[in-house]
């Protein structure tokens, strides 16, 4: 990961840095979302262009929901 926003540190209690420059699978993410990441970053890669998506994570709260944007550089 390139980017998190400060906002991620708030909801799920983890330094944005325990993120920072880490594939997805040594965040701590379950499989079954590193998966369907993959399949967004792979469909990205694929068209070139820009996707947007939600998604559910755990959080110390309970279930929270997610925005993310894929943007190819």
């Amino acid at each position: 990961m390139v980017f998190i926003n400060e906002s991620v540190e708030q909801v799920t209690g983890m330094p944005r840095d325990s993120y920072i420059g880490k594939p997805l699978r040594e965040t701590g993410m379950p499989p079954e979302l590193v998966d369907y990441w993959d399949d967004q970053l792979n469909a990205v890669f694929e068209s070139g262009k820009a996707t947007r998506f939600s998604f559910s994570y755990p959080c110390p709260a309970g279930v929270c929901q997610f925005e993310s944007r894929i943007i190819p550089e």
